[in-house]
């Protein structure tokens, strides 16, 4: 489940898909639009226009309506009359509240991930904090006062599947139902989450490598500790973002 491909939408020529039926182009249009919504690609700020939207991605503006109107539905957009769609900004409130809840699932998630520990999860683990490693190296190489592009997408994708991984080896889908649905995951892992400089990123994999270890010891009150401070952090970090954009 990658929702952080840029290929699906970064196309010379929009492709064709006049022989395609009508339920095929409206889904394949949903997911198009939906990775751009979670890749980031889609600002908060700007309107969406189907006209746009279907001309770069090559649909007529049918399918692009009936996406956006899924989208909407699902909490990733919000139709405002006389304004346009756009793509939803949580208030302080859903912040805290996201938050709130995600310190109480994933903490829980995390301690019994420990205790549940599994040799291919334990890898699985470790190949996401590569993988975020690898990520930071680029980004590091290029001198780039903030990490955006293909390293950004290559970043988030291991995040969100760390944190995945974390909740399957919890065995509780109730618990992974509330932290990946599409506007909770569309905050907590889009490219616009955080803060993108090397000195934040660098801290973040450390943390994440430090609460890999921890499950990989089967140490539950220390993946706890650290799954904690984690997103005690990014709470913070979302909180001081959302502050300065209202100001």
């Amino acid at each position: 489940m990658n929702f952080f491909l840029f290929s699906t939408h970064e196309v010379s020529m929009p492709p064709s898909h006049g022989s395609e039926s009508s339920p095929v182009l409206s889904q394949r249009a949903y997911e198009q639009v939906r990775a751009m919504v979670l890749d980031g690609v889609l600002p908060r700020d700007k309107r969406i226009s189907e006209t746009k939207l279907g001309k770069e991605l090559g649909y007529s503006r049918t399918p692009v309506r009936e996406a956006i109107q899924r989208l909407a539905r699902e909490g990733l957009l919000v139709q405002r009359p006389s304004s346009g769609t756009y793509v939803v900004q949580p208030k302080l409130r859903e912040i805290k509240d996201i938050y709130e809840v995600r310190l109480a699932v994933e903490t829980m998630a995390a301690s019994k991930a420990a205790k549940k520990r599994s040799e291919k999860c334990t890898k699985q683990l470790q190949a996401c904090v590569v993988r975020m490693n690898r990520a930071i190296h680029r980004f590091r190489k290029s001198q780039k006062p903030v990490m955006q592009g293909k390293e950004l997408a290559q970043y988030h994708a291991a995040d969100e599947k760390f944190h995945q991984l974390i909740l399957e080896a919890a065995d509780n889908p109730f618990a992974q139902s509330i932290i990946m649905q599409g506007h909770v995951k569309q905050f907590i892992f889009g490219h616009q989450s955080h803060h993108r400089n090397l000195h934040h990123l660098a801290w973040l994999w450390l943390k994440h490598a430090q609460l890999a270890r921890a499950i990989d010891r089967q140490d539950a009150a220390d993946a706890r500790r650290c799954m904690n401070r984690l997103i005690k952090a990014s709470m913070r970090d979302a909180i001081s973002q959302a502050k300065s954009k209202k100001a």
